[in-house]
C-alpha cells in the first residue's frame, strides 16, 4: 500500500495513457510529481504483542524510539510505501531491503515502511520559496531513487551539513525513515474537489493527490474528513483465506 509520489504516479499515468500508451507514461508522471508535497499526517500502529521500531543505519537494526505516546508524523510527505514480504517492486529497485537483510518474525506480523519527509533535507529548509523547495527536493529525490537501484542502498543514507551529496557513514540524520509496524493510518491534512466526487467540499485543489491511495495497483480516493487504515493480517482460530474486493 502505498501514498504520495507512488500513488500520484500511478494516477497521473492512467490519465496519460491515451497520449503516452507506452511506457514512457511512467516517466512523463513522475517529472510532474516528483516535486510534490503531499500533506498528511501518518499515526503508527503497534505489532500484536510487540512495538513500532526504526531502523538505525549505523547499527544496522531496527530500534525502537516510539512509545504509545509518540506514535505520529507530520507532514509534508513525498514517498511513503509499506510492503509485508517483498523487498523489490522491479528486478533491479530494491525499495525496502530491510525485509530481506532483517527478515521478519513469522510469530509477529508486521509491515516495513519507506517514507521520505523532505523538510527533514537541510537543503530543502534553507530554499526561501516553496518553488525553490520543491526544486531542490527534485533533485534529492532522483538521487535517493538512484541508490535503491543499487542495492537499496537508500536507507543507509544520511544527509550532510553542508546541503551536498548524502553519504552512508560519519554523522547526519537520516534521509530515509524506515519503519517496522503492525500498520499505519494516512489522514489527508486538507481537503479538495475530485471530478468524480462532486459533492466533496474545494478547499485547496493543489493537494488533491493527498486524498490518493494506491492497494495492490488500484488506486483510492480518501473522501474528505477521511482516512486510511492497513492492518498486516493476524491469524485467526483455523485455516483461514481472506479475498477482500
Amino acid at each position: 500500500m502505498s501514498t504520495s509520489l507512488h500513488a500520484a504516479l500511478l494516477h497521473t499515468s492512467e490519465e496519460l495513457r491515451t497520449e503516452y500508451p507506452g511506457l514512457e507514461r511512467f516517466k512523463v508522471a513522475a517529472q510532474r510529481n516528483l516535486g510534490v508535497f503531499f500533506q498528511a499526517r501518518v499515526k503508527f500502529l503497534a505489532p500484536p504483542a510487540g512495538v513500532v521500531q526504526q531502523y538505525n543505519p549505523k547499527s544496522k537494526t531496527f530500534v525502537a524510539p516510539y512509545t504509545a505516546e509518540d506514535d505520529t508524523l507530520d507532514g509534508p510527505f513525498t514517498y511513503l510505501l509499506s510492503t509485508t514480504t517483498c523487498e523489490r517492486l522491479e528486478p533491479t529497485f530494491v525499495i525496502n531491503p530491510t525485509l530481506k537483510s532483517l527478515p521478519t518474525n513469522a510469530s509477529t506480523p508486521t509491515m516495513d515502511i519507506i517514507i521520505l519527509r523532505p523538510l527533514r533535507d537541510p537543503d530543502v529548509r534553507s530554499a526561501t520559496t516553496s518553488d525553490e523547495q520543491q526544486e531542490r527536493w527534485k533533485k534529492r529525490a532522483m538521487e535517493v531513487i538512484g541508490h535503491a537501484y543499487k542495492g537499496g542502498g537508500h536507507v543507509d543514507l544520511l544527509y550532510p551539513e553542508d546541503g551536498g551529496e548524502t553519504k552512508s557513514e560519519g554523522d547526519g540524520d537520516v534521509v530515509v525513515e524506515t519503519f517496522r509496524v503492525g500498520g499505519f493510518e494516512w489522514t489527508p491534512t486538507v481537503s479538495f474537489l475530485h471530478p468524480s466526487l462532486p459533492e466533496l467540499t474545494l478547499k485547496d485543489s493543489d493537494h488533491s493527490p493527498s486524498h490518493l491511495v494506491c492497494a495492490d495497483g488500484s488506486i483510492h480516493i480518501i473522501p474528505v474528513g477521511g482516512r486510511a487504515r492497513v492492518e498486516v493480517a493476524r491469524e485467526t482460530s483455523g485455516n483461514l483465506f481472506y479475498a477482500w474486493a
